[in-house]
């Protein structure tokens, strides 16, 4: 097998732990977010809070940026993440 090929493989294995990790950490944060979720139920306080969220858009985009990621890559992920824990949380509703 050439050696390239096997690289290949090699890095591709790897992504896909990453990958496991990713989704792994997704699945932590939703789980936060439907405790989250509760908690709001019980406080009455809405799902959305905007200032909440423009700031962990800015910690999204300071750790993105630091970490040689686009800015709007970063705030691209965030809102997927955002959407997904703001549907989470109206789950109960």
């Amino acid at each position: 097998m050439d050696k390239r090929v096997e690289v290949l493989n090699e890095c591709r294995a790897l992504i896909d732990e990453v990958d496991q990790q990713l989704i792994s950490c997704l699945a932590k944060r939703f789980q936060l977010s439907k405790a989250i979720g509760s908690i709001k139920r019980d406080a009455d306080v809405r799902v959305h809070q905007p200032d909440r969220a423009k700031q962990v858009e800015e910690h999204y985009v300071n750790l993105g940026t630091s970490h040689g990621i686009q800015r709007n890559f970063a705030v691209d992920l965030f809102h997927l993440i955002h959407e997904e824990s703001c549907r989470i949380q109206r789950v109960e509703e």
